[in-house]
């Protein structure tokens, strides 16, 4: 008879090595617990310092973070590039998983290949990830058992039972295996073979880096238990870290969920000295903190990633037949989560149910009450913050929400077992996830300051849970010492401290209101050469507010059309209606509109014509007409005539004066610029004004230098001028002419403006010009009937007595003199409320000038022309 081949029995050893471990451990627990009673262990878990579950919750954070390295680590290693939210979440979910499921290697490579499949890694990438961080992790154990075979032979000795001199001619072996390791990846840094197998491996510096991660993952994991063990301990941590590795290093061999019998039975064995009931209730609490709080955190995930895309696909239907539903969801969801926040905030403020806090007695130590009761009345507090957040549609606002609310849902059972309030606030967490895509928005939590009623509701919410706390414990009599009362039954020193936090907490919100800056400084966009090329092609003068340099500019993916604009607070005022081809223009109203919802913004459009008013509409904006833009036809125009003999008598007498007129060229306008400078700055002093901006130039020597200048001279001087404007060069015919600046010096004869403009008129008519652009009368041309719209009629009362503030009668009939025909302009934005905002935050825009540091300087200057 053949006898079997005794390699086949080989493949038995790791099953049998298993069972060994496991039945050793359970032949050590079993001696253990017969001396030991589940009261004496009990009570060593409810008497957990918090200090303690403090620095081992830390230590857990520590230590998954480090596990998160090794993923890290292995994709810059084998040099694929990730984001780092795909590492983070897989090899969170990994390790989280597979420490508490068992057999780590199959559970976390199955749990990697899931999330890095999702995330589009290639399945060979994966695998190298696998391999090098369990390599980083037995590196780990390698490096910290043998620091602490040669640092700490004799504690280690004392623990295993062995001669100290063997304990550190192990650790010797241990640092040789990776002293060799190391050479080999210095000599040999390619793929190392073995049999039929070749394994890639990290080069000299990044095995380096794994062996690091792992060595602090090891000590870090051993420190999240070494804080909670009893004060008997008398073993040096690095000694208790050696130990931790090589009792680790049983449960991966046992392959036993968690480790669960090894770890307690192996330590227990090491460490004779300890208490037996107190190092049980400290492995107690370290499972509840390293195992299961990461796998509830991770599961949590899983079945978050796993649900996300139906509940989207149906949200999206639903959507998709009811548009309205969309808009309708932030308010809704940033409603329930306020509500959500109060019944955090009274809950803290009342007394818990007695039998219920009778059950938690014997389950949770009295710290994690304590902390659990005033962590929900914070959450409370910044649910109640961030439904204002929600409501602006922040992605930001989101994300802690969803955190917050999962903080919520789990401190209202430790500090009450409030079921009811648990159950409520899932249901709030459930409808907050589903609807993820509803806020979309990338703006900062402070980006903007709440919204009065924002704050009212939020102070509102913290005045009613104190009020509660006064009214549940006003039978209780005040004292000092209830503020340091922790007990049980302790319910309104509980309250009173919460109370106290989050007040505290508002607070500084509100004084983080008051001495924030209201609003941010926008840095114009540089004026590029696409800009220029554009405003090549623009029949209206208009355009040339673009070389002012105090706007931004979204231009068209082709090229061949842009918007100018500006921010101001929560406005982004466009500044006339697109410059360039008008096929463009809907595609970059759309966009810009997107661009500023995204923040949170309203679009508003300034100065605009009639050409475009539908797309307007349908961006859901509403016009208020602002008054009229005076136009001359060049082509018709002529000083004969009785019509503008007015305009004839005073040109004659100008020139009688000895006033000369004469077009400078942009080329020659660098040698004038002193001169024009100090004409300005009188006129700016004489008016008792300083420069405004954004719907009008400024004097600024780049900007100046951009156009022609028209002047007026007398006896060789210059006593007045005018900056050009004119269509651009490239418009198929000489479309438009304008001026912007006109300024003069104060002892100028009367009739010099009207000589200048005569002289401008006929100058443009020379050149072949269709048009002169006299400019807008603001407020002109607003019909005061019985049924017309508020805004008119308010208008033309400002425009009829508002004489002292703004000359707007005087304006017009300046331009009258040229019997232009008048056009209207409007102002776009959204109706209601925003209509009057609106025109308040243009006319700060127009005043802030050039110079100006802040976003809204203190007085508001009216809507000028140009």
């Amino acid at each position: 008879m053949k006898r079997p081949d005794p390699r086949l029995y080989l493949g038995y050893l790791p099953y049998l090595a298993s069972l060994a471990i496991v039945a050793l451990a359970a032949w050590t627990l079993h001696g253990v617990l017969r001396e030991i009673s589940w009261a004496d262990v009990s009570a060593s878990f409810l008497a957990t310092p918090v200090k303690a579950l403090a620095l081992s919750l830390v230590f857990t954070a520590v230590g998954r973070a480090l596990v998160v390295g090794y993923d890290v680590a292995a994709f810059r290693a084998i040099g694929y590039a990730v984001p780092l939210k795909v590492p983070a979440l897989g090899a969170f979910e990994a390790s989280s998983m597979s420490q508490l499921i068992g057999f780590a290697a199959l559970t976390g490579s199955a749990l990697r290949l899931r999330a890095y499949g999702k995330a589009g890694v290639p399945v060979a990438r994966t695998g190298d990830v696998i391999i090098l961080s369990g390599l980083a992790f037995v590196l780990g154990l390698s490096g910290a058992s043998g620091a602490a075979l040669l640092l700490a032979h004799q504690d280690m000795a004392r623990a295993f039972a062995l001669p100290p001199l063997l304990t550190l001619a192990l650790g010797g072996v241990l640092a040789l295996i990776l002293a060799g390791y190391f050479v080999q990846r210095q000599l040999m840094p390619g793929p190392l073979s073995l049999f039929r197998w070749s394994i890639a491996l990290p080069d000299v510096n990044w095995s380096a880096v794994l062996l690091v991660l792992g060595v602090a993952d090891i000590f870090v994991s051993a420190a999240a238990l070494w804080v909670l063990l009893p004060d008997s301990s008398s073993l040096s941590f690095i000694a208790f870290g050696g130990i931790f590795a090589i009792v680790v290093v049983a449960g991966l061999l046992a392959h036993v969920p968690g480790a669960v019998g090894v770890l307690e039975s192996g330590l227990l064995l090491a460490m004779p000295q300890v208490s037996h009931h107190g190092l049980l209730a400290a492995i107690l609490m370290y499972r509840v903190i390293y195992y299961l709080t990461p796998a509830a955190i991770a599961a949590l995930l899983i079945a978050a990633e796993e649900f996300r895309p139906a509940a989207a696909a149906w949200l999206d239907r639903l959507w998709a037949r009811f548009p309205i539903l969309r808009d309708l969801v932030p308010t809704v969801i940033a409603g329930l989560v306020f509500v959500g926040g109060v019944i955090l905030l009274v809950s803290g403020a009342t007394p818990a149910i007695g039998s219920r806090m009778d059950v938690l007695r014997g389950l949770v130590p009295l710290p994690f009450i304590e902390l659990s009761h005033l962590t929900g009345s914070v959450a409370g507090f910044f649910l109640v913050v961030l439904s204002n957040g929600l409501f602006k549609r922040l992605n930001a606002a989101w994300t802690v929400s969803v955190i917050t609310l999962l903080a919520g849902v789990i401190v209202s059972l430790i500090k009450g077992l409030d079921w009811e309030e648990a159950l409520v606030l899932v249901s709030v967490l459930a409808l907050t996830l589903a609807s993820r895509s509803a806020f979309y928005r990338k703006s900062s939590l402070f980006h903007d300051r709440p919204s009065t009623l924002a704050v009212a509701a939020i102070g509102l919410a913290c005045l009613a849970s104190l009020w509660v706390v006064i009214l549940a414990y006003q039978q209780v009599d005040y004292s000092n010492s209830l503020w340091w009362e922790v007990a049980y039954a302790a319910d309104a020193p509980r309250s009173l401290r919460s109370s106290l936090v989050v007040l505290l907490l508002a607070g500084g919100l509100a004084l983080h209101l008051l001495l924030s800056p209201r609003y941010r400084r926008q840095v114009p966009d540089a004026i590029s050469e696409t800009v220029r090329r554009i405003l090549a092609t623009a029949q209206g003068t208009s355009a040339n507010l673009a070389l002012t340099g105090d706007k931004s500019f979204l231009v068209a993916s082709e090229g061949d059309a842009f918007i100018m604009y500006a921010k101001s607070g929560k406005n982004w005022i466009v500044m006339g209606d697109p410059v360039g081809n008008a096929e463009r223009f809907s595609n970059l109203a759309w966009q810009l509109k997107e661009q500023a919802d995204e923040v949170g913004a309203r679009l508003i459009f300034y100065e605009v014509k009639t050409d475009h008013l539908p797309l307007y509409l349908d961006l859901g904006l509403i016009p208020f007409k602002i008054g009229e833009e005076a136009i001359i036809d060049l082509t018709s125009f002529s000083l004969e005539g009785g019509a503008r003999a007015n305009l004839r008598q005073s040109a004659r007498k100008a020139e009688k004066q000895g006033m000369q007129f004469r077009v400078v060229p942009r080329e020659e306008v660098a040698t004038l610029l002193p001169d024009l400078r100090a004409i300005s700055d009188a006129w700016l002093s004489d008016k008792g004004a300083s420069e405004k901006g954004f719907s009008v130039g400024f004097f600024d020597d780049t900007y100046l230098q951009s156009s022609s200048i028209a002047v007026v001279e007398h006896e060789g001087r210059i006593i007045a001028f005018a900056n050009i404007w004119s269509s651009g060069a490239a418009a198929p015919l000489r479309h438009e002419l304008s001026v912007d600046l006109m300024r003069h010096r104060s002892d100028a004869a009367p009739g010099l403006m009207d000589f200048l403009f005569v002289k401008l008129l006929l100058w443009g008519k020379e050149q072949g010009y269709q048009r002169f652009n006299l400019g807008m009368a603001p407020l002109s041309g607003l019909t005061p009937r019985k049924l017309s719209p508020f805004w008119h009629k308010a208008g033309n009362l400002i425009y009829s007595h508002g004489e002292q503030f703004y000359g707007f009668e005087g304006l017009r009939a300046f331009k009258d003199k040229f019997r232009p025909s008048w056009e209207p302009r409007y102002v776009i934005c959204p109706n209601g409320l925003s209509a009057a905002f609106a025109l308040i935050s243009i006319s700060r825009l127009i005043a802030r000038g050039p110079a100006q540091s802040r976003e809204f300087p203190p007085n508001p200057a009216p809507l000028p022309a140009h």
